[in-house]
This record gives C-alpha cells, sequence and structure tokens, in this order.
C-alpha cells in the first residue's frame, strides 16, 4: 500500500520533470517501467520484513516457552533428586538395621545351641531334650552358624552391606 503511494508520487514527479525538461515518451516509458519494478521490490521486500517480524515473534514465544518448560524440569529434577536422596538414606538405615538384627539373630541361636548343649551336659532334663545326642547338638549349633552365613551373604548380595 505505502509502495503504491510512493509510486504514484513517483510517476508524478517523474511527469512534472518530462514535462519540464522534455524527456522523450521512449524515456519516461522506460523510466516508468524501472520506477514499477522498484516498486514491485519494495512490495516485496515489506512482506517479507513483516513475514520475519512474525517469525520472530513466533520464536520468541518459543522460547519463552522453551524456559519454562526448563524450569520446571529443573524443579522437578531437583524434587526427584531430593527423593532419592532421602530414600538411599533410608536404606542405609534400614542395612543398618538388618545388619544389628542379624547380630542379635546370631547371638540369639549361639545362645540357644550353647544353652542345649550345657542342658545335655549338665544332664539336666528339664527341656525335654534328652532324646538329644552331643551329635545332634553340635549339628544344630553348625546350622545355626550357616544360617547366619546364608543370611549375611544374602544381605551382601542383595543389599550391597
Amino acid at each position: 500500500m505505502a509502495s503504491r503511494v510512493v509510486d504514484q508520487q513517483q510517476a508524478r514527479e517523474v511527469s512534472d520533470k518530462v514535462a519540464s525538461k522534455g524527456i522523450s515518451i521512449e524515456d519516461k516509458e522506460i523510466l516508468e517501467k524501472k520506477m514499477h519494478g522498484m516498486a514491485v521490490v519494495i512490495e516485496k521486500l515489506e512482506s517479507s520484513r513483516q513475514k520475519l517480524l512474525m517469525e520472530i515473534d513466533s520464536q520468541s514465544l518459543e522460547i519463552e516457552r522453551l524456559f519454562e518448560e526448563n524450569s520446571n524440569l529443573s524443579s522437578s529434577l531437583q524434587e526427584a533428586m531430593s527423593i532419592a536422596l532421602h530414600s538411599e538414606n533410608l536404606v542405609k538405615d534400614y542395612l543398618k538395621q538388618n545388619e544389628v538384627l542379624r547380630g542379635i539373630l546370631d547371638k540369639l541361636r549361639t545362645d540357644q545351641a550353647r544353652g542345649l548343649l550345657d542342658s545335655h551336659h549338665n544332664g539336666s532334663n528339664k527341656t525335654g531334650l534328652a532324646e538329644y545326642t552331643p551329635k545332634v547338638l553340635s549339628i544344630k549349633d553348625q546350622l545355626a552358624k550357616e544360617q547366619s552365613k546364608a543370611e549375611a551373604l544374602s544381605a551382601v548380595v542383595y543389599g550391597g552391606v
């Protein structure tokens, strides 16, 4: 639109100059074609400029959206890392508690096996263990130790202790 106004103004100026200087009609037509060509180029440039401005606006909106998304992702990552750290600390605490409980269980098994052996050696039959021979009691003691070892190995394999 603006280029058409410019085109018309230039055409009038050329016409006025032609009238005052006596430029030939042929020269006038050549100049008018050149001016029309320049007006077309100006219109195309203006259209391209508008398209570029629209694309810049679109890209700016996309950049803003990406910054917001990045901020949200960063917040989510921080939250996930916090949860992971908390979970890791809980696992460490549980593994420590498991270690303590395994120690208590080992001690109970050992005490129980010793109690059975002591009962048998003292000839006490309070627990009804007359049928236990020293070999059976020894096997029970060994079983308790092997169970403890198996639990310890299981904890290493599954818990990383």
